[in-house]
């Protein structure tokens, strides 16, 4: 592919700033056009995956993901959350997104354990009342 080579070897500078891509996504996001808020929360974990403004940016891309429709995506999302700060301050709101992904895929069993997990880890979350089936 030549547009991947030629992505590759683009300049660092044509990459905008971590903050200037969460102010274009947030912005994205607000006007409700969530195929560039995710091209944008994209952008921001490619080039600057270790920045303060990633941190939370794979739960955000999950919840536009969901809303449109991209389940599988969107449960990746919430996963590399999860992955990457499975103590982080989003990691229920992340395990939240991962049921509703695994829900929406049928993947009920998966999501049901999912719910276990959540109980086990949050059991005073109000939020984990409105799980069961």
């Amino acid at each position: 592919e030549p547009n991947a080579d030629a992505e590759a070897s683009a300049p660092r500078e044509s990459i905008p700033s971590a903050s200037t891509l969460a102010a274009r996504a947030q912005a994205s996001r607000r006007a409700r056009d969530y195929a560039e808020t995710a091209r944008l929360y994209r952008l921001l974990l490619e080039h600057h995956a270790d920045s303060r403004e990633a941190t939370n940016v794979p739960v955000r891309l999950g919840d536009v993901l969901m809303t449109m429709g991209d389940h599988d995506e969107a449960l990746a999302a919430y996963r590399r959350y999860l992955d990457d700060h499975p103590e982080g301050a989003l990691a229920a709101e992340a395990t939240l997104g991962e049921i509703r992904a695994l829900r929406a895929l049928d993947r009920e069993e998966q999501a049901a354990k999912v719910v276990e997990r959540f109980h086990a880890r949050y059991p005073d979350d109000p939020r984990g009342a409105a799980l069961e089936r």
